[in-house]
């Protein structure tokens, strides 16, 4: 692994950290670091985006996601970030189990395809766009059998327009693990190079 795929390694993982730290707030306090959101969301249009930077808009878009994946490789963690890591790893779970469902993979192309359309008429975050967002993470993701369990404040969840936010965000999330599997990432990586992924993360901090 060189220099230039483990940033594009990290960059992506941060995307998948940033959704699911994004998810965590949202579900325990009912906001969110708005402009995490507003990259994590913009990242799902980016189809054929020309590079991984490019997929956020700018690195600096994934600050959140970058501080949290160098603490989620720390040895001492708060309970906060062990339920963030556990979003992580089902994320990067729904990924692996989603390559494989090719037919699924098609559905989620041509609803994304129109999202883009609708977003492009509207914006990237208008109410409507974030509500078709989250039922198209309902109607294909949330129907596999391995399902995300999302933990909260009952009075928050059970809400019909947090919850489509929540699933917007973990729609991004999924956008994020797909796009770190295609840069090469791994699982035996993820659990192996723990250290030169949280160095990189740091680095890249330090730089935006």
């Amino acid at each position: 692994m060189n220099n230039t795929q483990l940033m594009h390694i990290t960059l992506a993982l941060a995307g998948v950290t940033q959704a699911a730290t994004l998810v965590q707030q949202l579900a325990t306090t009912k906001t969110c670091d708005e402009a995490a959101f507003n990259a994590s969301i913009h990242s799902i249009y980016q189809i054929d985006a020309k590079d991984v930077t490019s997929v956020y808009g700018e690195a600096k878009n994934l600050k959140l996601g970058l501080e949290n994946l160098a603490l989620l490789f720390s040895k001492a963690q708060s309970s906060t970030q062990r339920e963030i890591s556990r979003y992580v790893v089902s994320l990067l779970h729904v990924q692996k189990l989603l390559m494989r469902d090719k037919a699924m993979l098609m559905t989620l192309q041509k609803k994304l395809n129109y999202a883009v359309t609708q977003a492009n008429y509207f914006h990237e975050t208008h109410p409507t766009v974030i509500n078709n967002l989250g039922h198209i993470y309902a109607d294909t993701i949330s129907n596999m059998k391995f399902r995300i369990q999302v933990f909260g404040a009952k009075d928050i969840i059970s809400i019909d327009e947090y919850m489509m936010k929540i699933r917007a965000i973990l729609l991004a999330g999924v956008r994020s693990a797909v796009l770190w599997n295609q840069v090469g990432g791994t699982q035996w990586q993820f659990l192996l190079s723990r250290r030169k992924i949280a160095k990189c993360a740091k680095q890249l901090i330090m730089q935006n």
